[in-house]
């Protein structure tokens, strides 16, 4: 009973400061956290999340500016046998010439008096695409009422994956912070999805943040502060379409940005841009304008068919029928008629290869883009 009263009292502390921002240092759980044995909030949750935070701020490392996003997270182990925070996976993205890493990561298991920690060669990296790679870790000798901790910094080149920060989750929170530090020369939309509203929602100017070598002024810094409490789990409900569209959380698009010789760089536009844009890509738009080579390579017998239908049909089998899908998902297209020509391809070039075949054989079709289902809302 005096354990299940502690972590009450914690709970109550946790709601009782409005608009306070909570804190929480790696590696000095309180004992409340690590007596603890029950939640008073989430009374059938396995576990809880007792604090977490997120930081996104920029900084120049060997004369390259990165963003940097800084992430601290601490749960409580109710039921070990049902927790499925256990396992943890860091997604990276990765392009042609660069990609983001980890400069420092941690994770530990406190059992009461005695505390563990995930050791280096525990850090797995594992390739998923073309474009992400994810490190993996598992928390050791977890048990009813262990306090596990993590935090790790990513070091990204990339400033238009500025991330989502997700305020709800599959185990329920008790505090959910994320700050941003963005130099005024990189502009970016945020929208706040799901129907829960924000504990703390504060902006100010932070000046004289930042600063470039031999540069004569300092840049100021909008910063953001963003936090929910008592979060409960997040649960997928019967026909309801990807848990992107509802799940809480604050998402950063790219909008704009001056670089440091005075040039502007617009990033965030209209449909109708989109649209223009997609037509003329090299890699896109420009790959459905292949109607001879298609017409040279499609059989005479479906290009002499007289009705539209029968020849749309047997124009579909032939592309169907002639490639094999290397299991790439890419949008963008690398070369369709080295696709075709070596009858294997993404889903891009097998549909835009459908798109020429249709055009070469007298058909009008179009190319449109779409989200899936699980994708979520474009």
């Amino acid at each position: 009973m005096k354990k299940s009263l502690l972590f009450l009292t914690f709970f109550v502390c946790s709601a009782s400061f409005a608009q306070t921002r909570l804190t929480a240092t790696f590696g000095k759980p309180t004992q409340n956290e690590l007596l603890a044995t029950e939640t008073t909030l989430f009374p059938n949750a396995s576990g809880v999340v007792l604090f977490e935070s997120g930081k996104n701020y920029v900084d120049i490392q060997n004369n390259y500016v990165y963003l940097f996003k800084k992430v601290y997270k601490k749960f409580k182990v109710i039921n070990a046998e049902k927790f499925s925070g256990k396992n943890v996976e860091i997604y990276l993205y990765k392009g042609k010439d660069s990609r983001e890493k980890i400069v420092s990561i941690k994770a530990i298991t406190h059992n009461q008096n005695q505390t563990q920690f995930v050791a280096k060669d525990k850090f797995f990296k594992v390739d998923v695409s073309k474009n992400w790679t994810k490190t993996t870790f598992t928390f050791p000798n977890i048990k009813n009422g262990s306090v596990l901790e993590f935090e790790y910094t990513i070091q990204s080149p990339f400033f238009f994956n500025f991330g989502t920060w997700y305020f709800q989750e599959k185990i329920p929170k008790l505090y959910s912070e994320f700050i941003a530090e963005i130099p005024g020369n990189y502009q970016y939309n945020r929208a706040l999805v799901g129907n829960r509203d924000l504990y703390i929602n504060e902006a100010s100017i932070k000046t004289h943040c930042f600063t470039i070598p031999l540069s004569s002024q300092d840049a100021d810094c909008e910063v953001s502060v963003y936090a929910m409490t008592n979060i409960p789990e997040f649960e997928m409900e019967d026909y309801m379409l990807s848990k992107e569209n509802y799940i809480s959380s604050i998402r950063y698009q790219l909008k704009s940005f001056t670089d440091f010789q005075g040039m502007f760089h617009l990033y965030s536009r209209t449909w109708k841009d989109v649209d223009k844009e997609i037509k003329f890509d090299d890699n896109l738009g420009r790959e459905i304008g292949y109607k001879k080579f298609f017409k040279d390579n499609i059989p005479e017998k479906i290009t002499m068919i007289s009705n539209e239908l029968e020849r749309a049909k047997k124009t579909f089998y032939f592309i169907q029928n002639h490639f094999n899908w290397n299991g790439n998902y890419a949008i963008f297209s690398n070369n369709v008629i080295k696709a075709f020509q070596n009858k294997t391809g993404s889903i891009s070039e097998i549909n835009l290869s459908l798109l020429n075949a249709l055009n070469a054989t007298d058909l009008q079709a179009k190319m449109v883009l779409l989200s899936t289902r699980n994708n979520g809302l474009p």
